[in-house]
């Protein structure tokens, strides 16, 4: 059973403004079962994008008007400029205690 989205994330800021963390994460299929990804064109709901975005061609023009279709880009650096995401804390008594492979119930990777 996986939590909703509003279950996991209490706050994101991107380049230093709130935004709502729904619209940041995306449901993705992953080795580990479903995840919340975030600038990705692999999730379900970006399969209608183009596989790369080409500069020069229509590809991206087609993209651009689909916000899904879009990668977000951090062109700075400091603390900020990109991503900062606020989990929320999991009632004990929805955990799995030691029984669970990540004892604090959420696992944060930075895949490439």
């Amino acid at each position: 059973v996986m939590p909703t989205c509003q279950e996991v994330f209490e706050a994101c800021f991107w380049h230093g403004k709130g935004i709502p963390c729904c619209e940041l994460y995306q449901v993705q299929r992953s080795e580990l079962g479903y995840c919340f990804s975030f600038n990705s064109l692999t999730t379900d709901g970006a399969k209608h994008c183009p596989a790369w975005l080409d500069h020069d061609g229509d590809e991206e023009v087609k993209s651009q008007q689909d916000p899904e279709c879009v990668l977000r880009r951090n062109m700075g650096v400091g603390s900020t400029t990109g991503l900062e995401v606020f989990l929320k804390s999991s009632p004990w008594i929805d955990t799995l205690a030691s029984g669970q492979r990540d004892v604090e119930g959420v696992r944060v990777s930075n895949a490439h």
